[in-house]
């Protein structure tokens, strides 16, 4: 009986990237850890303000010690780019290079912690957004966070206290 061989899988390099994205109130990278204040949020005020975006992204050791180019952009529920006032999109772009250190184990990815401190344009309310991210011009469906708008005149209800 001849033997059957498997078919090779085939591995979509891209899957081997990992991001973790949390929208905050402030964020700050030191010595190569996240600080957050005011993270975990989904819901915003339409009116301009600070705002951060805390991003962790794990790059495959194939990846390391190369020159990265990173873009987060902001999109409407369709996946429009917004616009500010002058019509251009609202996006941040930077580059990154994960650094191979000796004592890294084989295998393993390297961390590279991003905190991208912005004023953020006023929106329209009761909206919903994504800021969609890109390394090297390639996305992945869950390289992205999502966010809406409450009305202008809604104050931030808190949750029930529990007893």
């Amino acid at each position: 009986m001849a033997s059957q061989e498997q078919p090779q899988q085939l591995v979509d390099p891209w899957s081997q990237w990992q991001l973790s994205i949390l929208l905050a109130d402030a964020a700050q990278v030191v010595g190569g850890k996240l600080y957050i204040l005011g993270g975990g949020w989904s819901v915003a005020d339409p009116a301009p303000s600070a705002m951060a975006i805390a991003l962790k992204i794990s790059v495959p050791q194939t990846e390391l010690d190369k020159r990265h180019s990173v873009r987060i952009a902001l999109l409407d529920a369709d996946g429009t780019s917004v616009q500010m006032g002058n019509n251009a999109p609202v996006e941040i772009r930077a580059e990154f290079e994960a650094i191979g250190l000796p004592e890294t184990t084989f295998g393993m990815p390297m961390d590279v912690p991003m905190a991208l401190q912005f004023f953020r344009p006023p929106l329209p309310a009761e909206h919903c957004f994504v800021w969609r991210i890109w390394i090297n011009d390639q996305t992945q469906p869950s390289w992205a966070v999502k966010f809406a708008t409450r009305q202008s005149s809604s104050p931030f209800i808190f949750p029930p206290r529990l007893q």
